[in-house]
């Protein structure tokens, strides 16, 4: 018998549309290998040594998965394709599931195919996925953008509203008008609330308009002036300006212009009024708009605060933002600046540069504040840096100051230090002069409150004198609650005013909560946000996916359109769990930050700049006889000890060591006292003891009895009541049983249950609810020992476990289910 050969001609090339990236930074090399050997001449993606730094440096990102091999997806032409990782037991339906949440599809209408020699043959849904499948039922991975018959709305030309511009034009919808207050971009804080001395506190590898341009070099100089590692306001306006010129949104903007009211008339149609800033300018008028994207930033009036006594007080006397402060008044003279934000980290740099002979920072609370190697560690990292790293890099410069990070009020910790969870209402301002200015006595924190002035004199309600000519108050700003009026803002669902989609709003974030941290710096937060916004704007149908799964707030103490720290979590978790190639664009920005700041910082170097800083300040200060002849401090920082920080840092990360309990080494003043009562020795270890939290099926009516009187009991439900949106004390005490049987409803109510367990044992054996050193729980019984062990704090266990019991509850109506436990 004659066989004949058969030649076939080579297909051409697969036009690749996105790698689903395995999100474990631990085993990128074993993704590199498996996706090299299915790769062979290219067809969907050429991986080179060129590529594998591009996943290394840009697309790991630090995110976290446990990725054995890749699939390659093809769509039924055969001329799309979609790299995704997975696990080796990973079966046909659930890469059905993750197709039909791409492309917000039913899984149950799509096919998969295996490859063979001889052709192609369907998959069982229980099978293990094959390495490439072809798609039956998708004709192409790309989808149909959404256009719009008007225009779309910008609000704010800050970082945002041109990033915002940027991303829009970068997805084809370039019929866009972006709207702004001031005369030319730059937004609000750097145009009004900041002075020619601000500078920016974190490094400029994360904040400028390019940074979500995944090959855009970070910038130098922009029209002939230098963009620094901490650029000063005039510096940052240029690249504000230069780089909106380079993106063509000058002819994009109306400057000078106020929007006084949105108004929805039908969906994607709003009337917007808008009047000119100079009444001189005309009368205004109306637009209509199909989206708005609204940056209406934070910081928006200076708070107020008036002491008695001030017209008796003879001396200098002014608010530190909204660029008022005449710093030369503080030349030679005592100072004090009260509060203790942000911003008084930055005044208490421009008071010694202006050879202040003293400055007390009066407040009430004492904030943490961090200081520029540690920012710059954080922010070069692939992966969040936990928090208890993170203070003992604190520690090395608050040493200097007699001052213990782990006693912080804003610090919450076990008694061997096992996580640091930070929660405070202020940002971290980023310094080291503030320390160099307090180990050498030029500045003094004052934990109290003034009472009242008289002649150059401050009167503090716990009986001191400061004698003093100058008083800065930095205070703070707010946001406004007529941005919430407007806007017509009721209700934010996730960033989306009112549950509409085409309405985001977005600003700076104003508070520290977290165990873990990726950043002192907005600019990583703005590029993901971006993201979002735009993502909606494309495919409105996307957001049913989504809606019932986000957070709510309405307005309290706060405006509506500024929610809390803890508010993103679960916004970001229900987001990137439900629409997966969202999830793959906000992670490629999340994975910006460690690239572009070692591109813009490489360690060496930037630890000799902050050393050539610290000596020249100190010099600054020897020079303008400031100081005693007390020793020079050394910088507390080497390159030994960062790279150590790091390498415990990935060690904690990967769940491969403990944090170790470090010994503050205070260095108090002369004729000075620690700023913090000493802390206990732990003493001998006591035997452990573990707790072990029950999972769904031990709920029963009458279960919160024996401890809903406890005080710390009461707090939790009180703070469960606008999470939950019903009273769960009652559903406890009273049933029905059949409704706390549901798991929406049973779910909450035994985590917070578990966890008033606690306090109950608090009040009645101190000692063995300090002393476990596990944490464990069956099924749900897993997030509340995760709360307890302090991984995350109440409020955010709560919300994510709403969010599982009533996506259970939803999966649990499709059909009959059963499980069987051997």
């Amino acid at each position: 018998m004659r066989v004949r050969s058969r030649t076939r001609s080579p297909s051409p090339p697969a036009q690749h549309i996105g790698v689903f990236l395995p999100p474990k930074w631990q085993v990128a090399d074993n993704f590199w290998k498996d996706l090299e050997r299915q790769a062979g001449h290219g067809n969907y993606y050429n991986v080179t040594e060129e590529g594998q730094k591009v996943y290394n440096e840009i697309l790991s990102g630090g995110q976290h998965s446990y990725s054995d091999r890749t699939v390659t997806i093809l769509n039924e032409a055969e001329d799309e394709s979609v790299a995704i990782g997975v696990k080796t037991s990973t079966t046909v339906q659930e890469v059905l599931d993750l197709i039909g949440g791409m492309l917000q599809r039913n899984p149950d209408d799509i096919i998969l195919k295996r490859k063979l020699a001889g052709g192609l043959k369907r998959q069982s849904p229980k099978e293990e996925v094959a390495s490439t499948v072809v798609v039956s039922g998708v004709k192409s991975f790309k989808r149909v953008q959404r256009k719009y018959d008007n225009q779309l709305l910008i609000i704010g030309a800050g970082l945002g509203g041109i990033q915002t511009a940027m991303e829009l034009t970068a997805r084809g919808q370039t019929d866009f008008l972006m709207v702004e207050r001031h005369a030319d971009f730059g937004g609000h804080s750097w145009i009004v609330v900041a002075n020619k001395f601000t500078k920016l506190q974190t490094e400029k590898g994360t904040y400028h308009v390019n940074y979500t341009m995944p090959n855009a070099p970070v910038p130098q100089s922009f029209a002939g002036m230098a963009y620094k590692t901490w650029p000063s306001r005039d510096a940052l306006l240029l690249m504000f300006r230069e780089g909106a010129r380079e993106h063509g949104l000058y002819e994009k903007v109306m400057f000078n212009t106020s929007v006084e009211s949105v108004k929805t008339r039908a969906w994607a149609n709003y009337a917007i009024q808008h009047v000119p800033m100079n009444e001189a300018d005309g009368d205004g008028g109306i637009m209509l708009v199909s989206a708005v994207l609204a940056w209406p930033g934070n910081l928006i009036q200076p708070n107020k605060l008036d002491f008695p006594g001030e017209d008796d007080f003879g001396g200098y006397i002014e608010t530190c933002s909204f660029d008022k402060v005449d710093y030369k008044q503080c030349e030679r003279k005592q100072c004090i600046i009260y509060g203790h934000g942000a911003f008084t980290i930055e005044n208490v740099r421009t008071v010694v540069e202006h050879r202040c002979k003293k400055v007390f920072v009066v407040c009430r609370k004492r904030n943490m504040c961090g200081m520029k190697v540690v920012s710059w560690m954080v922010g070069q990292s692939e992966f969040p840096i936990p928090g208890t790293i993170m203070l003992d890099g604190f520690q090395l410069m608050y040493n200097l100051v007699g001052f213990d990070v782990w006693g912080a009020f804003s610090v919450q910790t076990d008694r061997t230090r096992s996580f640091a969870q930070i929660a405070q209402k202020t940002v971290f301002g980023v310094t080291d002069i503030y320390f160099l200015a307090g180990y050498y006595g030029l500045m003094e924190i004052v934990v109290d409150e003034i009472k009242r002035l008289t002649h150059h004199m401050a009167h503090t309600k716990k009986m001191r004198k400061l004698d003093v000519e100058v008083i800065l108050k930095a205070i703070g700003t707010s946001p406004s609650f007529k941005v919430d009026k407007y806007l017509g803002l009721k209700e934010m669902v996730g960033i989306w005013a009112n549950s509409d989609p085409l309405r985001p709003i977005s600003c700076n974030g104003m508070f520290v909560q977290a165990r873990n941290f990726g950043s002192f710096s907005s600019g990583p937060g703005f590029a993901p946000t971006t993201k979002f916004m735009c993502w909606f704007v494309d495919y409105p149908e996307d957001w049913a996916a989504v809606e019932s799964k986000l957070p709510r707030r309405k307005a309290d103490d706060r405006p509506c359109y500024v929610p809390d720290a803890s508010y993103f979590l679960p916004m970001f978790m229900a987001i990137n769990s439900s629409l997966p190639m969202l999830n793959q664009e906000s992670s490629l920005m999340d994975a910006q930050k460690a690239k572009k700041q070692k591109e813009a910082h490489p360690m060496v170097p930037f630890l000799a700049e902050c050393v050539g800083e610290w000596n020249a300040y100190i010099s600054y200060f020897k020079e303008h006889k400031m100081i005693d002849d007390r020793p020079e401090p050394a910088y507390p920082y080497t390159k030994e000890i960062i790279e150590e920080y790091l390498w415990k840092a990935g060690q904690i990360a990967s769940g491969q060591m403990k944090h170790e309990y470090v010994e503050a080494k205070l260095v108090y003043q002369p004729g000075q006292g620690p700023s913090v009562e000493d802390k206990p020795a732990l003493g001998d270890a006591p035997l452990p003891v573990a707790l072990l939290f029950p999972g769904q099926g031990s709920q029963y009516v009458k279960m919160m009895d024996g401890v809903k009187d406890i005080p710390a009991v009461k707090v939790l439900l009180e703070k469960a009541q606008p999470i939950l949106g019903y009273d769960l004390l009652d559903l406890c005490l009273n049933g029905p049983e059949e409704k706390l049987e549901q798991t929406r409803y049973c779910q909450p109510a035994l985590f917070v249950g578990g966890l008033a367990g606690i306090e109950k044992l608090k009040a009645e054996n101190m000692d063995a609810a300090t002393r476990p050193s596990v944490m464990a729980g069956l099924s749900l019984g897993e997030y509340t020992a995760l709360c307890a062990a302090g991984v995350f704090s109440f409020e955010d266990g709560l919300k994510l476990v709403d969010i599982r019991g009533k996506a259970m509850q939803e999966a649990a109506q499709v059909g009959k289910q059963a499980m069987l436990s051997v």
